[in-house]
């Protein structure tokens, strides 16, 4: 079943790269590269904290809210724990599927991020889901949603 959430595209900075056009309709396709909420949508003054393992087995009761949560970081999502880390291929690896949160932020956020992986870290986001990515004016979605599905976080601008 593949699951639509309209309102949450209001709270998004969407960030594209080469507009393709279909010829045929006169459609402009996006290729989506990252998200993050508005500060709006969401920031630490608004954030529930929420522990990683509870996000992830009830990721629907936290769609669209803005949570704080911590986890080890590594290939572009949080893991519950460090051992989930070193599996081959942590970020698509069927068997950790259930125990992480793909990540989508900012140049600046995501430079911080790759400087911590394998570390814990803490962070301030709106939960989503990977098919809320896809649209029907989406050709590709990149980063975490592209080789993978479930829940994933974009993280707040503050």
């Amino acid at each position: 079943m593949m699951l639509r959430f309209f309102s949450l595209s209001i709270c998004f900075f969407i960030t594209t790269t080469d507009m393709l056009h279909a010829q045929d309709e006169g459609t402009k396709l996006e290729v989506l590269k990252t998200w993050q909420p508005t500060v709006e949508a969401c920031s630490s003054s608004t954030a529930e904290t929420v522990s990683l393992d509870d996000l992830l087995q009830t990721p629907d009761v936290y769609q669209g809210k803005c949570v704080r949560t911590e986890g080890f970081f590594v290939a572009g999502a949080l893991f519950i724990k460090e051992r989930d880390i070193r599996r081959e291929f942590p970020a698509q690896n069927e068997a950790s599927a259930d125990r992480r949160l793909g990540v989508y932020s900012g140049q600046e956020q995501s430079a911080k991020l790759r400087r911590a992986s394998g570390k814990k870290v803490d962070v301030i986001g709106l939960v989503s889901h990977c098919a809320s990515l896809r649209t029907e004016d989406t050709v590709m979605v990149m980063g975490y949603c592209h080789y993978t599905d479930g829940p994933v976080i974009g993280l707040a601008l503050d």
